[in-house]
């Protein structure tokens, strides 16, 4: 139990680092070679920095365990794709981090769903980023594939949504 909260720990550190400190964003040539159409590209692109690296280190990391599943290496790249609606900043991740394990009801209460002017919007969108970026990428054009491993990522279900789970938590 110590241990699993240590390793969850030290990647939530992490991941706080890339959010404050992102680093350059991916290449085009990186992502090309799977996006097939401009408004998948495009839709990439929109998402924030940090979460573009995070999501062309997901990919590495399947390519490089063998992974050849073309529906499932394009929902790597596109998996957080819903987050663009609010590009949440480092706060409300944070934020979400410590009301999910200290006080899960509050951040329900927080993370329901409001309008797009209302104050808690960021805190819905990064509660509900995988529904809303799985419509962000079926109106893309990706296949239907795509869009249900990306609109089911995060909710532990099986095949290659669990693969995907299991990649993206790594960092």
């Amino acid at each position: 139990m110590i241990l699993s909260r240590l390793l969850n720990s030290t990647r939530r550190i992490g991941q706080f680092w890339r959010v404050v400190r992102p680093p350059v964003a991916p290449p085009d040539t990186q992502i090309s070679q799977l996006l097939s159409s401009p408004a998948e590209v495009a839709l990439f692109r929109l998402m924030p920095t940090a979460d573009q690296v995070h999501s062309i280190e997901v990919l590495n990391r399947l390519i490089s365990d063998g992974v050849r599943d073309q529906d499932l290496l394009k929902a790597a790249l596109l998996h957080d794709a819903g987050k663009s609606l609010a590009n949440p900043n480092v706060f409300i991740r944070v934020a979400r981090v410590i009301l999910e394990s200290l006080w899960p009801a509050g951040w329900l209460r927080l993370s329901a769903q409001c309008g797009r002017s209302h104050w808690r919007y960021p805190f819905y969108v990064l509660a509900h980023h995988a529904e809303l970026g799985a419509d962000l990428v079926q109106q893309s054009g990706a296949g239907p594939g795509v869009v249900d491993i990306v609109r089911n990522h995060g909710a532990g279900n099986p095949g290659p949504v669990r693969v995907l789970d299991r990649y993206d938590d790594l960092g």
